[in-house]
């Protein structure tokens, strides 16, 4: 069960480096550590208002590009042919445009001492990554992101002020917000009450005696079982939380699918009006052009919309404040199944605990149906009814999971099918990408064809990641058969 998804990087960014909160003036000496080797930096970096800042020149053209500045605009823009990077940044904004996509900046650039200053965390985003200051040997360092946080970033939901919150911190929080284990520890003392009255009233009054003891045997049953409630409270809980993370996921590579659609459609629309005044294609191409674009645009609209309240929603499970800028670092664990479906239904019924508080409720009707006589006592036959309909429901718990369990593999075993087949559309879409490359090269294709291609790419690598997440969701419940079967 291995396909081609990119390596996710969990644990919380930024982990062990100390970030500084200088309020000196400047720290020369400083150095970039960009991938590949580090760079001393010939303008030292400065602290602004709690963030700090570097030579925009400077940074820049240590990484191989040519700065222009635009005096009327009052922008700096830096280019490098090889490696397609393009980032333009105005005096006053704190709106930077890297590779043609705005990024927000945690501070507007502004000049210092002659040199446009920028926040080093837009370093950081041209590469994909996470730019720290490390106070220690004054230097920039990068880290990357975890993946889904990328994603997010990318969709413009992930700033240098957004929270980064731990998967087991949220999960905690889900929890508690839920009440449902304080639910289920007051349900449990006031069980152990009960049960310790009846102790006492047994050993003081014999006539109650057959009585309490069954009582007290459903006391037990009940106090035993909390844990097992606790346990199935804590999954379904978590359960909730990888679906709600899942889905703000599924809306953020919708918006890097709708955006790059919006800019592909926008090439095309440029070229058919162009050949349209050239009378080289009909006025019906314009306008279908035209209609693609604004279906592409009101599909970026609505993702973003869905983006926005599934992470109020996820704010809400969290018992935060409704408009809390956070992300929860989440990755995908895909661990293959090692066994036949009958070894998983086999495990299920023997070791589930749903099964084994099943089979509790089945041998307390029984112990009960025990105690009583049919010829001295009326209540025989009620017992016996329970404890028929225990049989039932024990039986009946049996087949359902059983079902439950094998229907959960089967499923498993059809995504795994369908992942093998996004693996391949995958390469399919690359090859087709390389040659329209090459065939642009040439001159036998244009550059919207190249573009279209690659957005071709673009969709298929979507379609394996969401595909990892439903697959890592379907694998966790599928290791705890009781969420397969809980109502």
């Amino acid at each position: 069960m291995k396909h081609a998804y990119k390596k996710i990087i969990g644990g919380a960014v930024a982990a062990s480096l100390a970030l500084s909160a200088l309020t000196s003036a400047q720290v020369f000496g400083a150095t970039l550590n960009v991938p590949g080797k580090p760079i001393t930096l010939k303008v030292a970096p400065i602290s602004i208002s709690g963030y700090m800042y570097a030579g925009m020149r400077d940074v820049f053209s240590s990484i191989g590009c040519t700065v222009d500045w635009d005096n009327a605009a009052k922008t700096a823009t830096a280019a490098n042919a090889k490696t397609k990077l393009n980032a333009v940044f105005t005096l006053g904004s704190d709106t930077a445009e890297i590779n043609g996509a705005d990024v927000r900046m945690p501070g507007p650039a502004q000049i210092v001492g002659g040199s446009l200053m920028i926040p080093i965390s837009v370093i950081g985003d041209v590469y994909n990554q996470k730019a720290l200051w490390n106070a220690a040997d004054s230097s920039i360092v990068l880290e990357p992101l975890p993946e889904n946080i990328t994603v997010l970033k990318s969709a413009g939901f992930v700033t240098d002020k957004t929270e980064v919150i731990a998967y087991a911190d949220a999960l905690s929080k889900v929890i508690d917000t839920s009440g449902v284990i304080k639910t289920i520890d007051s349900n449990l003392d006031t069980t152990k009450r009960l049960r310790n009255t009846m102790g006492i009233n047994a050993s003081t009054d014999m006539s109650y005696l057959a009585a309490n003891t069954r009582q007290m045997k459903s006391y037990d049953i009940q106090i035993s079982d909390a844990d097992y409630n606790k346990q199935i409270a804590r999954d379904q809980q978590e359960q909730k939380l990888r679906a709600q993370l899942t889905t703000i996921l599924g809306s953020a590579m919708d918006i890097q699918s709708a955006q790059d659609s919006i800019r592909v459609a926008n090439l095309n629309l440029t070229n058919l009006k162009i050949q349209g005044q050239l009378g080289m294609v009909a006025a019906v191409d314009i306008v279908t052009a035209q209609q693609a674009l604004d279906k592409s645009q009101q599909s970026l609209d609505q993702a973003q919309l869905n983006l926005k309240s599934q992470r109020q929603a996820l704010n809400q499970m969290m018992g935060l404040k409704f408009d809390a800028d956070i992300v929860v670092d989440f990755a995908p664990d895909i661990q293959p199944l090692k066994g036949s479906v009958d070894s998983y239904v086999s495990t299920a019924l023997s070791s589930d605990i749903s099964m084994k508080m099943a089979q509790e409720q089945r041998d307390l009707a029984q112990y009960i149906y025990n105690t009583y006589d049919s010829s001295l006592d009326n209540s025989w036959q009620e017992s016996h009814n329970k404890y028929d309909q225990a049989m039932k429901t024990y039986n009946d718990a049996r087949t359902a999971m059983e079902k439950a369990v094998r229907s959960a593999y089967n499923a498993i075993q059809q995504q795994d099918a369908a992942m093998k087949v996004n693996d391949i559309t995958l390469q399919t879409a690359k090859d087709a990408y390389n040659k329209a490359l090459i065939n642009y090269s040439v001159g036998s294709t244009t550059f919207y064809d190249v573009e279209n291609s690659k957005l071709g790419v673009l969709s298929a690598e979507i379609a394996i990641e969401k595909a990892n997440y439903a697959m890592s969701n379907q694998l966790f419940t599928f290791a705890r058969p009781y969420l397969l079967t809980a109502g």
